[in-house]
């Protein structure tokens, strides 16, 4: 990183704490065995991601299962399988473009990033097949939501793309209540005019996963495509902490496509394809690999909230997506096979 460049992203996050660690920042990697779920994986047909809910159920977003694109298992017994919802359609109960589901007490609120809205769904409704607490939709389309953040029962985050501020938050009578946060520095080696270097290069370079210590009231920003984490108190609208790596690979590399819009380019390594956090940790599924169009990884990296490298988990399967089970112990792992739910177990 130039020294110019540096110092952008430090008055750019109003100089905050910035933490760089390495592979070697944390103790030696604890390699994991995985063993696949068939009683579970059964039900499946191409998952994509998966959450925990509720401290006892697995969710899965499985959008190309005709039966039902939200699967709910139970952590507790063996992970038996309760319950599907959500068809392909733009009706009531349908998704174009499920793409996220978060929880929240007895509620999970799906996210569908083509019709831009958040539908909120009783979990005691789906898993006993009735309607008597009709599902609720929030749709906010100027501008598009690109990115969704679940803060409470009454209140989210939405990302935008291309746009600043980057985030806002809104009630669930869509009142937006206030927006924050900019891009992380990028050099413009294009001379891109400012609007559509924030559209076309930095929304496409600065894709984000997102996570939310519910206790803390802080938002977790995780970077696709470069080695980068940011913890965000969302009411005080500024970044608190800032960690570089493992890799230094920060700012990423870009090369413009023919369309203007920007690529990592062959140099470029990815960062964290999956986010998840706890009132204790940080986990992100990490990459440090080249090749943009393969979006698995098979070590998860650990940090408390204030940046401190704890563990590096390597896994013996790439996956796509994880959800973390403090309580018991357990790592779930999305893979690309034909039994795709994989169980591991944490150390004590």
């Amino acid at each position: 990183m130039s020294i110019q460049i540096a110092c952008n992203f430090l008055e750019e996050q109003e100089k905050r704490n910035i933490s760089n660690v390495t592979q070697e920042s944390f103790a030696s990697p604890i390699q994991l065995r995985g063993r696949y779920n068939r009683l579970a994986s059964s039900t499946l047909v191409s998952p994509s991601k998966v959450y925990l809910a509720a401290d006892t159920l697995l969710v899965i977003i499985d959008r190309h299962n005709i039966d039902g694109q939200i699967l709910l298992f139970n952590c507790q017994n063996n992970l038996q399988f309760l319950a599907k919802t959500g068809f392909s359609g733009s009706g009531p109960g349908e998704y174009l473009g499920l793409w996220d589901v978060q929880s929240y007490g007895n509620t999970l609120w799906a996210f569908d990033a083509v019709e831009s809205s958040i539908t909120l769904l009783n979990i005691d409704s789906i898993i006993n097949n009735r309607n008597y607490i009709l599902s609720q939709r929030i749709r906010i389309t100027q501008p598009k939501i690109h990115d969704f953040l679940l803060l409470d029962e009454t209140t989210f985050i939405a990302g935008y793309h291309g746009r600043e501020p980057r985030f806002s938050v809104f009630n669930l009578n869509k009142e937006r209540l206030y927006s924050f946060f900019k891009y992380p520095e990028l050099p413009n080696i294009y001379n891109i005019d400012p609007e559509n270097f924030n559209y076309n290069v930095k929304a496409n370079i600065y894709r984000v996963n997102l996570a939310h210590g519910i206790s803390r009231r802080q938002m977790v920003i995780g970077y696709v495509y470069t080695a980068l984490l940011q913890v965000v108190d969302y009411e005080k609208r500024e970044c608190v902490l800032t960690v570089q790596g493992p890799d230094n690979n920060f700012p990423p590399e870009y090369v413009l496509t023919n369309d203007g819009r920007a690529d990592l380019s062959g140099n470029g390594q990815l960062g964290y394809l999956d986010l998840k956090a706890t009132d204790n940790f940080i986990y992100g599924l990490y990459s440090g690999r080249s090749n943009i169009l393969d979006l698995r990884a098979n070590q998860i990296v650990q940090y408390d909230w204030s940046g401190k490298p704890i563990r590096r988990y390597v896994l013996d399967h790439d996956i796509y997506s994880f959800a973390i089970d403090e309580k018991n112990k357990k790592i779930y792992g999305i893979d690309a096979s034909d039994n795709p739910l994989i169980e591991y177990d944490l150390p004590e």
